[in-house]
């Protein structure tokens, strides 16, 4: 077992693994944790504070969760991959 940190927050939790060892989940925002170092993968410019990595796939690729406001329901999905993140649509739900 390996202890992941946590980033400024007080707690975190990995949600995914993939075979390259790369871990991903939430301290208050999505992280990814790789050989030992964990950084944040929040998108920037989004007026939520709070999100989760989902999984993670072999290439490195992220799914995350963007919640609404004070942890309300998500407002938004991305793919984050290699520092860009992409803005998943909705099914107009």
């Amino acid at each position: 077992m390996t202890d992941l940190g946590a980033l400024p927050q007080s707690f975190s939790y990995g949600s995914g693994i993939n075979d390259r060892g790369q871990v991903v989940g939430m301290s208050h925002v999505a992280f990814l944790w790789e050989r030992g170092e964990m950084t944040s993968l929040h998108p920037s410019g989004h007026d939520s504070q709070t999100s989760a990595a989902q999984s993670i796939n072999n290439r490195g690729q992220v799914s995350i969760q963007v919640f609404g406001k004070s942890g309300g329901p998500a407002s938004a999905g991305y793919v984050w991959n290699d520092g860009d993140f992409t803005r998943l649509a909705t099914l107009g739900g």
